[in-house]
């Protein structure tokens, strides 16, 4: 991955645990109110606050586009295979309509009742709050699942184009089929394998020393 990918996801894993730490204390502060205050806002279970219903903009997109080659791609070119203006306005305003929904839906089951003297430390602005880390964190979750998503789609089609998944043992076999046409016969290095017999006053276990010239 080169760096900027590698700063992305950093910033946005901190990001995650940061929104993680505030939706630990809400709760907190909601079972706090549970166990503690008899109202109806207490009676109000949080782990229904998934925000499946909001809109989730950030995914892998591709359109089906001319590819020039690389040799003659230009910065037209590069702007081009970015989404649009209008499509990318188009999906973060349906975004922000839903979330802004599925947050007065929260916001309406917080209703404060002043004919009741009760005083709460979990109410609507919390329980908005609580909706969006919870759907901050989906969105962090999404990112690095595009990221995974592509990546293994690249690998996949290396795989397909070379034929085969490549290992270890085939790199050290090209190496070997390498060198017989780089060194001369003579020189070619030599397979460090040796065979140590067991007998009474044999054992394969040891110990070796490489002295270099």
């Amino acid at each position: 991955r080169n760096p900027d990918t590698e700063g992305a996801l950093a910033f946005f894993a901190d990001l995650s645990r940061f929104a993680g730490k505030v939706e630990s204390s809400l709760r907190y502060l909601h079972g706090f109110q549970a166990k503690h205050c008899n109202n109806a806002n207490s009676q109000i279970d949080c782990d229904q606050f998934t925000a499946q219903d909001v809109f989730n903009p950030v995914l892998p997109l591709f359109q089906q586009t001319s590819c020039p080659s690389v040799a003659t791609t230009s910065a037209d070119d590069l702007a081009s295979a970015a989404l649009s203006l209008g499509t990318a306005s188009s999906l973060l305003s349906e975004h922000k309509r839903s979330l802004h929904e599925c947050c007065s839906a929260v916001a309406a089951l917080f209703e404060v009742d002043t004919s009741v003297n009760t005083a709460t430390v979990f109410r609507a602005t919390e329980a908005t709050m609580l909706l969006a880390v919870v759907h901050l964190r989906s969105l962090v979750e999404s990112h690095r699942a595009g990221y995974d998503f592509i990546e293994d789609m690249i690998r996949q089609q290396i795989v397909a184009a070379v034929g085969k998944e490549l290992t270890v043992r085939d790199f050290s076999q090209y190496m070997t089929f390498h060198n017989r046409k780089v060194f001369k016969e003579t020189y070619q290095p030599q397979p460090f394998s040796f065979a140590v017999r067991r007998s009474p006053v044999h054992s394969p276990e040891g110990q070796i020393q490489i002295v270099t010239a």
